[in-house]
C-alpha cells in the first residue's frame, strides 16, 4: 500500500495483503455511511462482509467477499422472488417462461460488467444473483462503489422487467431474511 490514504491503486500483478485491504474497504464504507455487518464464520474467505446498500435506504443485501489467496474482491447480491411474480410466472406457458429468462438474462448482460445466475425451482424461477469481481491490479475506491452502484441498478432493471412482464411486485417483508448467504455465492467467487 502506498502513503496514508491508501489509494489501492495496484500495479499490473500487483496483489494486496488481505487485512489492508479489508480495513481500506471498511474505511471506505464507513466514510459513505454505509452499514456493514463482517461475517465472521465463513472460512472460505479472508474477509467477507454484507452491506446495506445504498446508504439512504439500505434497501439490497450486498455481500464483498475476498476469496482466500486469490487477488480479487467478488460482490454479490442475491434476489428472490416474491409470490407475487413467482405465481405468475408459473402460469405462463413453457415459450412464455423461457422468453422471459431470456428478456432477463438479456437485461442483466447488457453493459458486460455483471456475471447473472438463475435459479429455478419446479420449473419456476426462484431466485438469481448478480455478481461483479474487480482485481486488485484494477481496485481502487472509486471502482469499489461503482461497482456497487452498478450491482444495485442492475438490480432495479431486472426487477423493472419482472414488473413489465408479471405485474408489480409485493411490498418487501421485514421478516424474510436475505436468500444470499455464504452457502450460495461459493460458485462466484
Amino acid at each position: 500500500m502506498r502513503g496514508s490514504t491508501m489509494t489501492l491503486d495496484a500495479d499490473v500483478g500487483e496483489t494486496f495483503a488481505s487485512d489492508e485491504l479489508d480495513d481500506e474497504i471498511r474505511r471506505w464504507l464507513d466514510q459513505e455511511g454505509i452499514s456493514s455487518k463482517r461475517i465472521t464464520e465463513d472460512d472460505q474467505a479472508d474477509f467477507h462482509y454484507t452491506i446495506q446498500y445504498p446508504a439512504s435506504t439500505g434497501d439490497a443485501n450486498i455481500h464483498v467477499v475476498r476469496p482466500p489467496g486469490r487477488p480479487v474482491l467478488a460482490m454479490m447480491l442475491g434476489v428472490q422472488l416474491s409470490p407475487n411474480h413467482k405465481q405468475p410466472f408459473q402460469a405462463l406457458p413453457q415459450d412464455d417462461k423461457q422468453g422471459l429468462i431470456h428478456a432477463i438474462r438479456r437485461c442483466a448482460f447488457e453493459g458486460g460488467d455483471v456475471g447473472f445466475a438463475p435459479q429455478m425451482e419446479d420449473d419456476v424461477l426462484a431466485r438469481w444473483q448478480l455478481d461483479i469481481s474487480v482485481y486488485d491490479d484494477g481496485l481502487s475506491q472509486d471502482r469499489f462503489f461503482q461497482s456497487l452502484r452498478t450491482l444495485y441498478t442492475k438490480h432495479l432493471e431486472l426487477i423493472e422487467v419482472l414488473n413489465q412482464h408479471l405485474g408489480p411486485e409485493a411490498p418487501a417483508d421485514p421478516e424474510q431474511e436475505s436468500t444470499t448467504t455464504g452457502d450460495n455465492i461459493r460458485g462466484y467467487i
